[in-house]
């Protein structure tokens, strides 16, 4: 049965209820009776804890200004679904993704192959990226690596592992070598592996294991100096001498463009398309700024890590100044904990609850707020919390998930249109 678009959706959303299933045997079954397409794929395969959205965003429009005909693929999305797969900077047409879908469900239907909802999107992503016949695939992991729905990839160009910290413990292990050891899992034998700078020793250990273990060459990214960080972007140097500019904020990206930048000179991309990919990659609400006068910021980062690369980067640029936060997240992160990274930098804390069933209530987290000794409101997502937090006069900072910042995107984007 040929799916369209609508359908297509409601059916892939419909495999939430089997939940996460980490392993590969599906997916591999499924692939050999597609014909393998991911084969056919050119592609750099990403994991880690954070950085990792960011990396691909440069990897991508560096490709891409060499000429490349390009797949992106990464998760989540943040307000249009077909975010996760696109083609050349461009969403991927829904119309055509339920067709791959239609394909998708009846091979998986007729094997007897039960998918979860990662594992079917992925499935038809490699659909969608085989016929369009892109040369450079940027291939996001979802959940760790090692078992993860695309670790089916039996030669990469590369392998690439950006800043790992604790995340997912109950599923990926509670301690960064553990945890490590998942991310490596994207190591294939004799392919190069590079990992990003600024990782603790017992990261690199294991990574440095893993791949020896496989006889892959690894690289260990440098680390950026020199790092300026402003409202328009962030400018950095590398050992080499160079200077490179980029859109993203933070010293966090300049970290990530540290890592795309040498896995893209050991590809043997140009330096004009290096620059370039540097300069034009965007990554929305990764410490996006919605508007400079008021300053708006929206960020979707969601555990410790991220957080303590938000304060930095608010520090950067604002000082001590204490800032208006709108603040949801999810009950199953380690929310004390961010919010204390978070804590020194409050003015008043506007707590809502995004539109998911594992959201924290916004009461809950207005409660926790105040144990920090801030001002905290209880607020639902809409125009007039956006509305009271800019009536404070501070500058504005949204974080704490990206399901929250999908909610609210549009409503900043548009009321900052209008205006």
């Amino acid at each position: 049965m040929l799916m369209d678009y609508p359908e297509a959706l409601k059916f892939t959303h419909s495999l939430e209820k089997f939940g996460i299933r980490l392993g590969l045997e599906r997916m591999l079954s499924l692939l050999k009776v597609l014909g393998d397409p991911q084969e056919s794929l050119p592609a750099v395969h990403v994991a880690g804890t954070n950085g990792k959205g960011s990396v691909c965003a440069f990897l991508e429009a560096a490709f891409r200004a060499e000429g490349r005909k390009t797949g992106l693929y990464t998760s989540p999305y943040v307000t249009s679904f077909m975010e996760r797969i696109r083609i050349c900077n461009q969403n991927a047409d829904g119309e055509e993704f339920a067709r791959a879908a239609s394909v998708v469900r009846e091979t998986a239907e007729r094997e007897g192959i039960a998918l979860t909802e990662f594992e079917f999107i992925t499935a038809c992503a490699f659909l969608l990226f085989r016929r369009s016949e892109v040369d450079r695939l940027v291939l996001e992991t979802g959940l760790g690596g090692r078992l993860d729905a695309t670790n089916v990839l039996k030669s990469p160009l590369a392998s690439v592992i950006t800043s790992v910290s604790l995340d997912h413990t109950q599923i990926l292990g509670n301690t960064l070598a553990a945890i490590a050891g998942e991310k490596a899992g994207i190591i294939k034998s004799g392919c190069p592996v590079f990992l990003s700078g600024g990782n603790p020793r017992e990261v690199r250990d294991t990574v440095t294991e893993a791949a020896a273990r496989l006889g892959s060459p690894l690289t260990i990214c440098p680390e950026p100096s020199r790092v300026e960080v402003s409202l328009s972007g962030t400018s950095f140097s590398l050992p080499d001498g160079t200077r490179h500019e980029i859109s993203l904020i933070g010293r966090h990206q300049a970290e990530n463009a540290a890592t795309a930048v040498t896995v893209l000179r050991s590809l043997g991309v140009g330096e004009n398309a290096v620059a370039e990919g540097l300069r034009t990659a965007v990554n929305p609400a990764r410490f996006e700024v919605i508007s400079k006068e008021p300053a708006v910021i929206l960020d979707g980062g969601h555990n410790l890590g991220c957080a303590e690369a938000l304060r930095s980067a608010l520090e950067s640029i604002f000082g001590n100044r204490k800032l208006t936060f709108i603040i949801g997240m999810m009950k199953d992160k380690d929310v004390e904990g961010c919010l204390s990274v978070l804590s020194p930098l409050f003015s008043e804390v506007f707590a809502v609850t995004p539109q998911n069933p594992r959201s924290m209530p916004a009461c809950e987290m207005a409660e926790l707020v105040r144990g920090f000794g801030a001002r905290s409101h209880v607020s639902e997502v809409g125009e007039k919390v956006i509305e009271d937090a800019l009536s404070t006069g501070a500058p504005v900072v949204v974080c704490g998930s990206l399901y929250l910042a999908g909610d609210i995107r549009p409503l900043l984007i548009r009321r900052f249109q209008r205006n």
